[in-house]
């Protein structure tokens, strides 16, 4: 006799949403190695002998479930198996309810889930959607008398420091932006200026690093200062921008949404908390997770850290960061920090701002923050743009705060003294003010230097102002259409940068799984996984039977679809057609009509066409239609033994909306009632 085990019971696995990105193939699903471990219970089955009037059924072993399969899709994977009640103890005894199955997914035989527990003999495990962010790189970005843009996967830089190699070329000086040479082939898509330090990522995932940067940081590795040096990753991981954080110290964000610190040679994963993930990183040791939390580390400086601190000697480790504070009810949409100051961008349209205000620059008309540190604000303060305007995003630079609107208007607060407000003035504000557009141009990013600002327009065209010149001849903004070039500064914006054209950043993805996102953004487990299949009755447990899930699909066959009911009607492509959303109707079952000719494959799809059988969506109501293979749950359809054509990722049944049998009537997904318009037949 098997002693009954306990086990918890949890409802179905959620059913994903919908997608329109779409996978080539089901191929293209993660592959887990598959493998199969069927156990063999020991002991007697029930008999018909045992069946006789009272008997109790006290003593028995139950055969494993068999036929048991996982098939990985883009957005979930299949689990089915063949009902127990179909094998011999079941049979014998007339055993036709009753049976309750569970199933455990294992990740690396280890952290045992329960993903279902009821008396289906299929389940979907459906996989997390990946989170996105487009705050996590930027292809442009201002430093101190620098700044670049990426360009088809190079970078450019213009500016001018003769000391430390900033602009990672062979000049000290680009009036108009000059390539960067890399030491081996690499595609840049991020790039990020800090002071006089650049830090690019790679498609490959390689951080680049040159400019003004202790060498004792990189392992002790010989640089040439003007020269991109490849740095330290994580292992396994792959990064999708960097961002420098002081002259020592570097932050890597990689694909699952982790991020790394890598200060004096040594790397450090940051931990959040919760084991949050992150979305965006800043020129300062200050993250945004995925939740919309923000978080920070290292000394809190003037209230960078916006946690309350003002002047902290304690040092904040990465593997404990503090969380900022902010108003009751809020999340952050977007993080800027950069030295001493931090400014976010709720989700109720506000910005916020902590730190120094020396110049005012915290936007929130307060008093200034004086030489001895009085005046710092540990706390976000309310930068007082307009209430009117729909933020976009914020950026801080050495002095200045500003924000970006989806009209295109910049407002900016702080240090005026170089014009990089950008309003015509060259005097400092407490409260942001709007910089001076130029006729038929609408900002659409923005990024803040020590004493410049950068915008590009709609057309991609870079526009900048602050200082172009200082009194040692530094120059960072170059205009275009200026004969006198060699101004100071620019008091309104003037356009920069020639031959240079924005272009957005792509979104970056994450899953807060761990896994890598796919192509139908969607997040599969990280390493092997197994699913574990476990049913009961009455007072007896079956043994386990495992599978791991494979992610290739095979034809098992061919099918005509016939029904409902006892009609003379057979599932068909209208017009025998094969574009996406060409409509599944009732026809007359004719047997040589290729149009009826379905066939049958191991991940549950049902393929005629090219194309296969497919819900356009997953609640009652909803049309049944031909579409392209995408790897989706949409697409899994198990015939059950009552005749019904189940979708085990909606819980709903292929149904004849008339429930007429009406030639040329297209097919619906319902609720399962086990009417005669539900009842399908396969031959």
């Amino acid at each position: 006799m098997v002693r009954p085990s306990k086990r918890a019971s949890s409802p179905a696995a959620t059913t994903p949403r919908r997608r329109t990105l779409l996978a080539a193939a089901v191929t293209a699903a993660v592959v887990i190695a598959a493998s199969s471990t069927p156990t063999t219970a020991t002991g007697a089955w029930f008999t018909a002998q045992k069946t006789q009037s009272n008997n109790a059924l006290q003593a028995a072993a139950l055969q494993p479930v068999t036929g048991l399969s996982a098939t990985a899709r883009n957005d979930g994977t299949n689990i089915r198996w063949v009902d127990a009640q179909k094998q011999t103890w079941a049979t014998a005894n007339r055993v036709t309810s009753g049976v309750t199955y569970t199933v455990t997914r294992t990740t690396n035989d280890q952290s045992p889930t329960v993903i279902y527990s009821g008396a289906a003999t299929s389940v979907s495990d459906a996989y997390p959607p990946v989170r996105s962010s487009t705050t996590a790189a930027s292809s442009f970005s201002a430093g101190d008398n620098v700044a670049g843009s990426v360009q088809d996967g190079s970078v450019w830089t213009w500016g001018t420091d003769p000391t430390y190699g900033a602009l990672g070329t062979a000049s000290s000086s680009n009036p108009y932006p000059v390539k960067v040479t890399f030491p081996t082939a690499t595609t840049v898509t991020s790039l990020s200026y800090t002071d006089r330090t650049a830090v690019a990522t790679g498609k490959d995932g390689s951080v680049w690093l040159w400019g003004s940067w202790n060498p004792s940081c990189t392992q002790g590795d010989s640089q040439t200062p003007n020269t991109p040096i490849r740095i330290s990753t994580p292992s396994g991981r792959q990064i999708v921008s960097a961002t420098v954080a002081d002259a020592c110290s570097v932050i890597q964000l990689a694909s699952d949404g982790t991020a790394w610190y890598l200060h004096g040679g040594s790397l450090t994963q940051v931990v959040i908390p919760g084991g949050r993930r992150v979305a965006q990183l800043t020129k300062s040791a200050i993250v945004l997770a995925t939740d919309g939390t923000v978080w920070g580390w290292g000394y809190a400086h003037r209230g960078r850290l916006a946690e309350g601190t003002t002047d902290s000697t304690t040092l904040i480790p990465p593997t404990s960061p503090v969380q900022a504070i902010l108003p009751a009810g809020t999340y952050a949409k977007q993080l800027s920090s950069f030295h001493y100051n931090t400014a976010v961008l709720l989700n109720n349209n506000t910005i916020w701002a902590s730190g120094y205000n020396s110049y005012g620059q915290l936007g929130a008309n307060l008093p200034k923050t004086t030489s001895d540190n009085t005046g710092a604000y540990g706390y976000l303060q309310r930068f007082q743009a307009p209430s009117s305007k729909t933020w976009s995003s914020v950026s801080v630079g050495s002095c200045n705060i500003a924000a970006i609107a989806t009209d295109g208007s910049i407002y900016t607060a702080g240090n005026g003294a170089f014009g990089q407000l950008g309003n015509g003035t060259n005097s400092d504000t407490s409260i942001p003010v709007a910089a001076t557009i130029p006729a038929d141009v609408q900002f659409k990013a923005l990024d803040l230097g020590t004493l410049q600002t950068y915008s590009p327009d709609q057309n991609g065209t870079y526009w900048g102002w602050g200082m172009n010149q200082n009194l040692q001849g530094s120059a960072a903004i170059f205009g275009t259409n200026d004969t006198n070039r060699d101004r100071q500064y620019y008091r309104s914006p003037m356009l920069a940068a020639t031959n240079q054209v924005y272009k957005p950043s792509a979104t970056v993805r994450f899953c807060d799984n761990g896994g890598t996102p796919n192509d139908a953004d969607y997040c599969p487990p990280s390493g092997t996984v197994k699913y574990l299949v476990q049913y009961k009755y009455q007072s007896w447990t079956a043994d386990m039977s495992s599978v791991a899930a494979s992610a290739t699909a095979t034809q098992t066959g061919t099918a005509v679809i016939g029904g409902p009911g006892s009609s003379n009607m057979c599932l068909t492509i209208s017009d025998n057609g094969n574009a996406d959303g060409t409509p599944v109707v009732l026809a007359s079952c004719n047997s040589s009509a290729s149009a009826q000719q379905w066939s049958t494959w191991s991940d549950g799809t049902f393929r005629a066409n090219g194309k296969c059988l497919d819900m356009k969506g997953n609640t009652p109501g909803v049309v049944v239609q031909l579409w392209n293979c995408n790897g989706l749950g949409f697409l899994w359809w198990v015939p059950r033994d009552d005749g019904s054509f189940f979708n085990p990722t909606s819980q709903l049944c292929l149904s004849d909306p008339s429930g007429a049998a009406t030639a040329g009537t297209q097919l619906q997904i319902a609720t399962c009632n086990g009417s005669p318009s539900q009842r399908w037949k396969l031959t």
